[in-house]
């Protein structure tokens, strides 16, 4: 069954709204069981390979998904994630429009679908991170 015949499992909250959208859509229907944004959504991250250096890079950030013990706290995490990539793809479809957008999650972010490379998935980030940063210098 598709995952937009099911519910978006976090509570509604406007930054994930992009996000959402593309569950409900069925942009993310073909995605693999064990792609990276997948877990997150359905809040199944309980590690990732670079845990150590994600820990870190952000013991001395204010707001951090870190417990005092310096643990991760996977829930917040995903939660911070998603708000972050939502707000970034939503800024990016307002600027190329959302027929491109599409195209980039079903196509780029899927990072090979059922034949899911987390490598290809960090590729996609990262271009997200880049035209996102062209996209706010207007």
């Amino acid at each position: 069954m598709k995952r937009s015949n099911y519910p978006f499992p976090f509570n509604d909250f406007l930054p994930m709204d992009f996000v959402k959208r593309a569950w409900e859509n069925g942009w993310l229907d073909e995605f693999a069981d064990n792609h990276f944004l997948i877990m997150a959504i359905e809040d199944a991250l309980n590690h990732f390979d670079w845990e150590h250096q994600f820990v870190s890079n952000t013991t001395m950030d204010f707001f951090t998904p870190l417990n005092l013990d310096g643990t991760i706290n996977f829930h917040e995490f995903a939660y911070n994630f998603i708000v972050n990539l939502s707000t970034k793809l939503a800024v990016m479809e307002f600027h190329f429009g959302t027929q491109q957008i599409q195209n980039f999650v079903v196509n780029q972010l899927s990072a090979g679908k059922t034949n899911y490379s987390i490598d290809n998935f960090f590729q996609a980030l990262s271009e997200i991170e880049i035209l996102s940063f062209y996209c706010r210098i207007d």
